[in-house]
């Protein structure tokens, strides 16, 4: 592949936009695009195809590549770059160029189609809390069914449960059904009972429980 050829790194794919922007040359996106006829059906190609445009600061063939290179791990999951990679690539895409609630949609969505114990799921989880806390509906319930189905529970599931409750309505009532089907909201309720102790001055835990009905 072209870029991984010339170039150590993603960051040097932009240095390369950023250098031919300058200049007003294209030699490089020709290279690229020569390029794509062997490199076509592998995404660490688009990746980097990518990162290239994103240092020509052209949105519409950066997203193209983001999107194309996305497309090529769906369709095979044993891909050698992990999907995770690209997910977390597009999500910073979305929240530059603020695109807050398509990129809440797809995230909601990958997790919807992922198995909950994946890479992929976690990370597009992580990417929700990380990026995109002020835009998660709380009667999201495939992000409930998410929280409810993982074996184990640590930091990603913990801020996204609470950046939900943030903006919990209680008459969704998905939430509550889901955590208690799992036998989750008795511990959720210790827990939050447990921060608002000692950290008294917290607002986490006093909205947390009252979303769980239990101030």
């Amino acid at each position: 592949m072209f870029l991984r050829r010339r170039y150590a790194d993603a960051l040097s794919a932009v240095i390369a936009g950023q250098t031919q922007l300058a200049s007003g040359a294209r030699f490089i996106e020709g290279c690229i695009r020569e390029a794509e006829r062997k490199s076509a059906d592998d995404p660490a190609y688009w990746r980097e195809r990518a990162e290239y445009y994103r240092g020509r600061n052209e949105t519409a063939q950066e997203e193209d590549a983001r999107l194309h290179a996305l497309a090529l791990t769906e369709s095979n999951p044993s891909s050698a770059l992990p999907r995770r990679f690209l997910l977390s690539d597009y999500s910073s895409f979305s929240l530059c160029h603020d695109r807050n609630p398509g990129a809440v949609d797809w995230l909601c969505r990958e997790i919807e189609n992922s198995s909950a114990d994946s890479d992929d799921a976690k990370q597009a989880a992580s990417a929700l809390w990380e990026r995109f806390a002020n835009d998660i509906r709380g009667d999201e319930g495939a992000l409930w069914t998410w929280l409810a189905n993982r074996a184990k529970w640590e930091f990603t599931e913990e801020r996204l449960l609470f950046a939900m409750l943030k903006f919990f309505d209680p008459a969704h009532t998905v939430g509550l059904d889901v955590l208690a089907k799992a036998g989750l909201r008795d511990e959720l309720v210790a827990h939050y009972r447990d921060m608002q102790k000692r950290m008294p001055t917290s607002d986490a835990p006093r909205v947390a429980m009252a979303a769980l009905g239990e101030m």
